[in-house]
């Protein structure tokens, strides 16, 4: 285990708090996915039925007493250059609504269910890089972060692609 320093080169991102995203999620993701298998990690990780604690990260713990532990790695650590409140939309469509329809069932609700309409708002920050100090196995976090191509919320949105 040695002292690291990882950074993600990025444009922007979106979080939700100050203390994501963290850097043992974003491994601990990459770590099941490899482990499970792209279908069954997907079809447990879509449940939340499947998951267990995960132990086995190539990352140092510190243990403290009564059973009770957590990773040796910091909170993410940005300059931050602008940060908004990025607005997410999704808006049943209209004009597709007949094919939806079953026939005489009336009317699709659009303030619950499938087609609820949504309209969420999230902070984008502008930054252009992530760091975050850890204390672990080099070569195994660095193989399981360059399959990382996102970082963050809202990356089906386009946000937080990792550049480098």
């Amino acid at each position: 285990m040695e002292d690291l320093q990882i950074t993600a080169k990025i444009n922007s991102f979106i979080t939700s708090d100050p203390w994501s995203p963290s850097i043992d999620s974003i491994i601990a993701y990459w770590h099941l996915f490899e482990k499970m298998g792209a279908e069954e990690f997907h079809l447990s990780a879509s449940t939340q039925t499947g998951l267990k604690l995960i132990d086995d990260l190539p990352l140092d713990k510190f243990e403290w007493k009564n059973d009770i532990w957590w990773w040796k790695c910091s909170s993410p650590v940005y300059d931050i250059r602008h940060m908004s409140l990025k607005y997410i939309h999704r808006r049943f469509d209209q004009h597709d609504a007949e094919s939806y329809m079953k026939p005489k069932k009336g009317n699709i609700s659009t303030t619950a269910g499938p087609y609820k309409n949504f309209r969420g708002g999230f902070n984008q920050i502008v930054a252009d890089h992530i760091s975050w100090f850890a204390i672990g196995d080099k070569d195994e976090i660095t193989r399981l972060l360059n399959r990382c191509t996102n970082i963050g919320a809202k990356s089906a949105a386009g946000f937080g692609q990792v550049k480098e």
